[in-house]
């Protein structure tokens, strides 16, 4: 949940009433509803005071909340597992050592311990210097075909978008701002940096018409018929920045919106400006 703070206004009988849900029962797990609703009492207590919730500490309170209250080590293992899960699924492991710890000591039943080493691997399969997986599947507006060889010494920025998604294209559209910051001409010595943006959804006759509505979308392809690059790369959710070095190799495999500021300080540190 990517709620924000109103909760000073709950009183503390409330809160005492989620720390009550905590007491855990083995047993229960039988029930899929269960470890949801210690999750969901989990997350209601972290969340108070707290501005942001899509960061590691924010996944680090959870956790700690579970060591302090769910005696039952299953209990606490399942729900704990569970959120770490759900978080690698959003956020990737750039940041396990946040929070490594408190995995080992937390998460101790071997179907639980299963799920996390599977969620972590489909991740360090494209960590931070890891080879980016080949655009298969894709076709660009443009008709030429995308191969990285097509990119090689560039930085390769991807956004991408689903078309019900309204927030996918304001992305898109404020990746202006840096397409006029970085892109260079191939006559400029500068290292540049390509845009593209991948379509995650539609029809190619719908994609196509949203191209042709929205510019801005710029240089585009879609994986309909292929998922491959974006199942290689876990994309699940949108929408969703990649970034590629120059050599073909992951910078970043969860890389700052461009609405996020820390987008200029990654690539600015990229290209040494």
């Amino acid at each position: 949940s990517m709620m924000t703070g109103d909760d000073d206004t709950l009183s503390d009988a409330y809160y005492n009433e989620l720390y009550s849900l905590l007491d855990g029962n083995a047993e229960w797990l039988k029930l899929r509803e269960y470890p949801l609703a210690l999750m969901t009492a989990v997350n209601r207590i972290a969340l108070k005071g707290i501005d942001r919730v899509d960061t590691s500490a924010f996944l680090v309170s959870q956790l700690q909340i579970i060591d302090k209250n769910i005696k039952d080590r299953a209990v606490a293992s399942k729900v704990a597992a569970s959120l770490i899960v759900r978080y690698m699924n959003d956020r990737g492991i750039d940041d396990i050592q946040d929070y490594q710890s408190l995995l080992t000591s937390l998460v101790v039943c071997e179907d639980d311990i299963k799920a996390v080493n599977e969620e972590k691997s489909s991740w360090e399969k494209i960590a931070k210097g890891a080879v980016a997986p080949d655009f298969a599947g894709l076709t660009p507006v443009s008709g030429n075909e995308f191969t990285w060889e097509r990119y090689k010494g560039k930085y390769v920025y991807i956004l991408c978008w689903l078309a019900g998604s309204e927030t996918s294209f304001q992305e898109a559209k404020t990746m202006q701002t840096l397409i006029k910051k970085y892109a260079t001409s191939e006559k400029d010595a500068k290292q540049p940096v390509e845009f593209i943006t991948i379509a995650g959804d539609g029809s190619a006759q719908h994609w196509r018409k949203i191209v042709e509505s929205r510019k801005y979308l710029g240089e585009n392809s879609v994986a309909l018929d292929n998922r491959v690059f974006l199942d290689a790369m876990n994309v699940q959710l949108y929408p969703r920045a990649i970034l590629v070095g120059p050599d073909g190799k992951i910078v970043k495999a969860i890389a700052p919106l461009p609405s996020n500021p820390k987008i200029v300080e990654l690539l600015d540190s990229q290209l040494g400006l």
